[in-house]
């Protein structure tokens, strides 16, 4: 009898020591699933501060651009047709007069230049 409560022993043992084992293996498993969460998140971090690194030179290169006298003088002559003393405009008229009477400009039955230059290569 006593025989063979030693082997119910030793069978319990061998229970708990291979529970334990499979526990420690699905806490090893948890670990690095954990950690190799960790570093893939690092790593899109990583990417993430550099992308907004190159964004920040971008816009620090734009806005000396922009702090440059020149920059406003341009936009100003282009915005509100402003120019140096120098520089001459032409206004041409609405109407131009041919030989046949008045020819408008921007005559809504004529087609655009565009598509006669695309009728001239395409057709």
């Amino acid at each position: 009898m006593e025989h063979m409560g030693k082997n119910r022993n030793s069978i319990y043992f061998r229970i708990i020591g291979i529970a334990g084992c499979f526990f420690l293996v699905v806490q090893i498993f948890n670990k690095s699933r954990t950690l190799w969460r960790a570093r893939n998140f690092v790593n899109n971090q990583e990417k993430r501060v550099q992308q907004l690194d190159r964004e920040r030179a971008n816009l620090e290169e734009k806005r000396e651009f922009v702090e440059n006298g020149d920059y406003w003088r341009r936009e100003a002559a282009d915005k509100l047709g402003l120019g140096k003393e120098s520089d001459f405009f032409v206004d041409l008229p609405k109407d131009v007069p041919t030989e046949s009477g008045f020819y408008k400009l921007d005559d809504p039955g004529e087609p655009a230049n565009w598509r006669k230059w695309l009728a001239l290569f395409v057709y």
